[in-house]
């Protein structure tokens, strides 16, 4: 019987990356993707299916990859330890709440879930989290965190972080595409959370970031003006809005 490994895919650089490395082992593949209330929510869905469909194209493939489970967050029984947990975690490192949600779906199944983490010390909550909490432990090709607290065990005792991955860039990630051939995979790969008409936006953070790290070809040319222009003339854009306002305000006064 193969090994199976469920792993968070939302369709984005970093689970896709970790994705397409277990397709060349001989392991069962049993993606989720745990939906919140976001616009991007159908474009991921979307990329995932076309994802799984260029992975098992690929001649390195050798794992079975099950079709993605898609879980809605707010059906996901409520759990009262678990929430207080992560909004101590929270106050003291801004925890995403997507964790929260997580560590109960995980929990609630007893599943062990993999979480595609890149290293990203000054913006990942997780690495701040970490950082703040006991630490991390590395067991066999996992990093995890150092469960002391009762708060970090109710948050994170079902979730693994792969290494490599944990201690890569996203440069050093793209550089992996490369070489590994995957070019079709990362050209699929989703990303934004403001699509427009069905593209990325160029101006929400991960945008920004993927413009940055050399992926600026995956955004359309009006939206990396945009971008550009928004990067480059902040100031102006914000005093264009003040005057926005201010006439806004001016109007309402003399009617």
């Amino acid at each position: 019987m193969k090994k199976q490994i469920n792993i968070l895919w939302t369709g984005g650089l970093d689970s896709t990356y970790r994705v397409l490395e277990l397709s060349t082992q001989d392991v069962t593949i049993q993606p989720y993707y745990l939906a919140s209330v976001n616009p991007d929510t159908e474009r991921e869905i979307q990329a995932i299916h076309e994802l799984t469909e260029i992975i098992l194209r690929r001649p390195e493939a050798k794992c079975e990859l099950h079709p993605v489970k898609v879980v809605y967050a707010d059906s996901i029984a409520p759990d009262e330890a678990i929430t207080s947990a992560w909004e101590k975690l929270h106050r003291a490192s801004h925890l995403g709440s997507q964790y929260e949600f997580i560590a109960r779906f995980a929990a609630q199944n007893n599943l062990v879930l993999e979480l595609g983490i890149e290293k990203d010390p000054h913006e990942s909550t997780i690495w701040r989290c970490l950082e703040l909490n006991g630490g991390a432990i590395v067991k066999e090709d996992y990093v995890m965190a150092n469960c002391e607290s009762e708060d970090m065990r109710l948050m994170f005792s079902n979730m693994r972080f792969p290494l490599p991955l944990f201690e890569m860039t996203k440069q050093d990630e793209i550089a992996k595409y490369k070489e590994w051939h995957a070019e079709e995979v990362l050209s699929k790969i989703w990303f934004c959370y403001h699509p427009v008409n069905g593209k990325p936006c160029g101006l929400c953070d991960p945008c920004k970031t993927y413009i940055e790290v050399g992926l600026g070809s995956m955004i359309p040319r009006k939206r990396l003006i945009l971008y550009w222009l928004r990067k480059n003339f902040a100031e102006v854009f914000q005093s264009l809005r003040n005057v926005k306002h201010w006439v806004r305000d001016l109007r309402k006064k003399t009617r």
